[in-house]
């Protein structure tokens, strides 16, 4: 049965246990169904719907020997826990039934395996709660018992039931009508099923000490109307039975009061009501010569008389409903007090004629009602007026309109036991027009803190009327405010927790209607463990969004510039902050603020200065908590003269490479850059000095404390600790071997450093370089290789020199040889020519001469 109820519905229903007894209700079976439980999902996901203790079903004996059909004659609902909540776009946690697939039955074709003989049923104490966030309306019924008996089986019959609440609270937009009321009627019915027509009889409803006779019947002659004539009449009359129903916490021991007077109260509704008819409505509530008087006070809240009239006719119309408060006064230790109201046209244009007068000496009212524990002095008086009509103030025909008068306040003071803080007032005056309302003076110390303020509410009528914005600009200046003194711990009891557990934490909603500008100036601010002095800034409320702008201060040995939004416009709500930080103590800021000891634990081992400017921006969950996968964010960091000591990453890493200078270092001047992404604080590529040692950083901080940075430390190789020198030296050597011997560490090292797990736990991994396992060795390997290279190459580009210079040498001797030997042979041919032609040259002479 559980598995097929949750195949169908839209929400968890678990069942503890089912048991049939054939004793219970002898000679019937009873089949009772223990520890029922409907939890919501989606949008009401872990939301109880409905804890049953018991639900018992009694049976007819011969029908379920017959095995035919069940009749069920009676239905016992036992400790059961409703919560009713209909969320503001109208849909609610019963909605629980899934859409069925299946064709509808007509009902000559539907069946039943049960039918219902009923007449008996009853719930014991039940709880419920009802809150309809699209109405307002919030109800809650506390140990409610009710029991009817009655012959269901038959179609006229009588209905009698008994119903008891032991307190019963009822409001609606803000405002409690009823309070822990205790609740009693006891009502009849004759009901005709065929004319579905239920009359009213011999009924009697009490609330608290108010008896209430009701009258009349209901009928729905067809699936649209519904037709009433019902009448709601006082069967006393004294007035101590109307002022039963005023909380107890306003009228503390009731039961000894004195009180005399008479009230009458009268309600009537007649028609129809259906989509587009509502039924005639009126009441009256008239008072006379009332009179409260404590036993052990010597003067009375004495002169009460009201009357009250509120009709709106049968139709559509509730423009026409009409409420006159004709005359309301009382006397309170000769303290005078009278108001008057009509209202007219309520949704067109409200058509408003009241009075307010009131002159209140508070140091007599102790002579009317007790105040013990508690000190009031002062005087109050108001002399208010308002006539005219709601659309005047639409357009601004302001003469049209008259809205008059002061409300002021002084030397008031008040001190008590129970008051968490004294407060002394000098001066309060607001005096009205139709266009605003103004705050000519504000002077006073609570708990001790002298402020003063002033400013102006404008369209104050429109707000007031019409649902239209209001718009204010107030300046507030003050000497020293603790905001710790408004802030006590209230003691948990066993009703807060239970509230606490079943109503979540609800979204902050920021007024559509409002447009406010408070300007601040405060000498010093002190909140939690923070002092901000000389507190100067803008606080604005539009637009469904609350502001900061300018917003500056200085705390924490620095300045603090701050702008940004909290907004309500979209479905989850947002926001983002602008800051900009200067010469800020960080070790003080972490102490301080456990967001900078969260996102940057290094800051609670150190010392020193940081200027910051960054931003971040991110969504509200329904509980007003953060969403990390929203949150972004980026920002500069510059710190100064920064010193860390016992930070436990580094003194892990220390500890590693046995050099315990680690733990205490300065940190040169850096500048560093970050970007916060999905809760991970992102720490850019950064060069530092930490100590004597250059250093390479990067990495992440997670907001649980989870992370992961890389660090390129160059250090001096003597400085190097006994096991990182050695894992060098072995890498060295292994190098060595392979590249036939002379590899030697460098005098500046690259130690590698990976930093994982948490800062409580961190994990250190050693390594040479900033890439890989000894990369700088390497490097040095290559370069020998290369040398040794460039040798061999410069010897055999010698040798091949040699060997060409000597071959160029043996040629040129043999060219020079061909030359010597071709010279001497041309010019012994020469010579042989020569004398070849002085023997001609003889011969031819001789032959001349002959």
């Amino acid at each position: 049965a559980q598995e097929q109820i949750n195949a169908n519905v839209n929400a968890t229903v678990s069942v503890k246990d089912i048991n049939v007894s054939i004793f219970k209700d002898f000679p019937d079976i009873t089949l009772s169904v223990e520890g029922v439980g409907v939890v919501g999902k989606d949008k009401f996901n872990g939301v109880s719907l409905a804890q049953v203790g018991e639900l018992s079903v009694v049976l007819d004996i011969l029908s379920v020997i017959k095995g035919e059909q069940l009749a069920i004659e009676d239905i016992r609902v036992v400790d059961s826990d409703i919560n009713i909540l209909v969320l503001e776009d109208g849909s609610a946690n019963y909605d629980i039934a899934l859409p069925s697939d299946e064709e509808e039955v007509t009902d000559e074709e539907e069946s039943s395996d049960f039918s219902l003989k009923l007449k008996n049923y009853a719930l014991q104490n039940a709880n419920l709660s009802y809150v309809d966030k699209s109405m307002g309306v919030d109800c809650l019924v506390k140990e409610l018992n009710h029991q009817g008996q009655g012959d269901f089986t038959l179609s006229n019959f009588v209905l009698q039931t008994i119903t008891d609440i032991k307190a019963l609270t009822v409001s609606y937009e803000g405002i409690s009508y009823l309070a822990g009321v205790h609740t009693n009627l006891d009502a009849g019915f004759d009901i005709d099923m065929d004319k579905m027509l239920f009359i009213l009889k011999e009924n009697n409803l009490r609330l608290n000490g108010l008896d209430l006779g009701i009258n009349g019947s209901l009928a729905m002659p067809n699936e649209t109307d519904m037709v009433l004539d019902f009448g709601l009449t006082s069967k006393k009359t004294e007035f101590k039975n109307l002022i039963s129903l005023i909380p107890a916490i306003f009228l503390e021991g009731f039961e000894t009061l004195k009180v005399d007077g008479t009230f009458n109260l009268d309600v009537k509704a007649k028609g129809t009501y259906n989509e587009t008819n509502y039924p005639a409505f009126s009441a009256d509530l008239s008072i006379d010569n009332g009179l409260i008087q404590y036993p052990d006070l010597p003067a009375a809240i004495k002169n009460i008389s009201a009357a009250m009239h509120v009709e709106m006719p049968e139709g559509s119309d509730l423009d026409k409903t009409t409420v006159l408060i004709e005359k309301f006064h009382m006397d309170m230790a000769n303290n005078p007090i009278d108001f008057y109201l009509s209202l007219k046209t309520p949704m067109s244009d409200p058509d408003v004629k009241a009075k307010l007068f009131a002159d209140l000496d508070f140091t007599s009212l102790e002579k009317v009602m007790p105040l013990e524990g508690y000190k009031l002095a002062g005087k109050l008086s108001s002399n208010l007026r308002m006539e005219g009509r709601y659309s005047s103030i639409e357009k601004e025909q302001y003469n049209a309109f008259q809205a008059t008068g002061i409300l002021a306040l002084k030397n008031f003071t008040a001190s008590g036991d129970s008051l968490p803080y004294p407060i002394a007032i000098d001066t309060v005056l607001f005096s009205f027009t139709p266009q605003f309302a103004e705050l000519k003076t504000f002077k006073g110390d609570v708990a001790g803190i002298k402020m003063q303020s002033d400013g102006k509410l404008e369209n104050y009528l429109g707000y007031v009327l019409g649902d239209e914005t209001i718009k204010g600009r107030v300046n507030f200046t003050a000497d020293v405010i603790d905001v710790n003194t408004f802030m006590t711990d209230e003691p948990v009891t066993e009703t807060t927790s239970a509230v606490e557990d079943t109503v979540p934490m609800e979204v902050i909603e920021i007024p559509a209607n409002i447009d406010f500008e408070l300007l601040a100036n405060i000498n010093e601010l002190i909140y939690d463990n923070m002092l901000l002095k000389n507190f100067k800034g803008k606080v604005i409320v539009k637009d469904k969004k609350l502001s900061f702008e300018d917003v500056e201060t200085k705390t924490l040995g620095g300045d603090v510039l701050l702008s940004g939004y909290y907004s309500t416009v979209n479905n989850s709500p947002d926001f983002k902050f602008d800051f900009e930080v200067l010469k800020l103590d960080i070790n003080t800021t972490s102490k301080t603020l456990n967001t900078v000891a969260t996102l940057a634990p290094l800051a609670k081992s150190a010392t020193g200065k940081f200027d910051a400017k960054f931003s971040v921006l991110g969504s509200l969950g329904e509980d007003m908590m953060p969403i990390l996968t929203t949150l972004n964010g980026a920002g500069l960091v510059n710190t100064f003269d920064l010193f860390f000591e016992n930070f436990e990453p580094f003194n892990k890493l220390a500890k590693e490479l046995k050099l315990s200078r680690l733990t205490k270092q300065n940190i040169k001047d850096s500048k560093i850059q970050f970007a916060i992404e999905q809760g991970k604080v992102m720490v850019k590529p950064f060069t530092t000095k930490i100590g004597d040692f250059d250093a390479d950083i990067q990495g992440y901080t997670s907001i649980d404390q989870t992370m992961d940075y890389a660090i390129n430390l160059k250090i001096p190789r003597d400085k190097l600790g006994t096991e990182a020198n050695a894992f060098a030296s072995n890498l060295a050597g292994k190098l060595s071997d392979k590249l036939g011997g002379g590899v030697q560490l460098p005098e500046i090292v690259d130690v590698a450093v990976r930093m994982t797990n948490t800062i409580t736990d961190p994990k250190i991994k050693l390594g040479l370089g900033k890439q890989e396992l000894g990369k700088s060795i390497k490097d040095q390997a290559t370069d020998k290789a290369k040398q040794e290279l460039d040798k061999a190459k410069a010897e055999a580009e010698a040798k091949i020199k040699a060997e060409a210079d000597k071959a160029k040498a043996q040629a040129q001797e043999e060219v020079d040889k061909a030359k010597a030997k071709a010279q001497a042979e041309a010019e012994r041919r020469v010579e042989e020519e020569k004398q070849k032609a002085k023997e001609a040259a003889k011969e031819k002479a001789k032959g001349f001469f002959k």
